[in-house]
């Protein structure tokens, strides 16, 4: 299985490369890479602490910061990130002065500031195993689309990667469908992202994507 994710590293397909529906080898692509500060900031309150140990607290619950290093250019930024509750005890952070964060139809959703249909969301998924879900998806897109077996977040959490293209209100879009099975439940995460925005508000999404963390035990 192909490694897309390290840490909090991500690999980011630089160009978009729709291929006939089937699992492949990924090809080369270009990096973006991100990751935890060696000795990253965490800052949580004593009602934040007690919150992320709570299986009750509601999604979209703030459970502290964190710092991480970005790649921004040629050189490595410090950036705040806000750590959230997710469905079913998962959590993951962003930043808040690009995204903004909302709840709807159960999925907890991550919009980007600048353009609101560029957009990562978590929820649950019905279904017996990550691969029929996936399926699902590539059945319900009705065009060609690429398929393929990664890992993702902060413990490489091993998921079904669908991407294809599809139309939009003002063009088209790219959307990314990862279905992923972890104690015995269905978690998806679902990005559209205007191709012109791909390498950028594309890559913020793909770091939000890296920092899912699920609780252990």
């Amino acid at each position: 299985m192909k490694k897309l994710h390290k840490r909090i590293g991500l690999c980011l397909l630089a160009a978009v490369m729709l291929h006939g529906c089937g699992k492949k080898p990924a090809e080369d692509t270009g990096v973006l890479k991100v990751w935890e500060a060696e000795e990253p900031e965490v800052r949580q309150t004593e009602e934040q602490a007690a919150a992320a140990l709570d299986p009750d607290t509601i999604p979209g619950t703030v459970l502290g910061e964190e710092e991480v290093l970005v790649l921004q250019g040629d050189a490595f930024e410090t950036v705040l990130y806000e750590r959230v509750r997710g469905p079913e005890g998962s959590s993951l952070a962003y930043d808040p002065e690009r995204f903004f964060l909302e709840t709807k139809d159960g999925m907890l959703i991550f919009r980007f500031r600048d353009k609101e249909e560029v957009f990562l969301a978590i929820g649950q998924e019905e279904g017996d195993s990550a691969e029929a879900a996936a399926d699902q998806y590539v059945y319900d897109s009705g065009v060609e689309c690429t398929v393929e077996e990664v890992t993702v977040g902060e413990g490489e959490y091993p998921a079904f990667w669908v991407r294809y293209q599809a139309e939009a209100e003002n063009g088209e879009k790219i959307c990314d469908r990862y279905v992923l099975r972890r104690s015995e439940v269905l978690y998806v995460v679902e990005m559209d992202c205007d191709p012109d925005l791909y390498e950028t508000a594309g890559a913020e999404q793909q770091t939000i994507l890296s920092t899912l963390r699920f609780d252990e035990g």
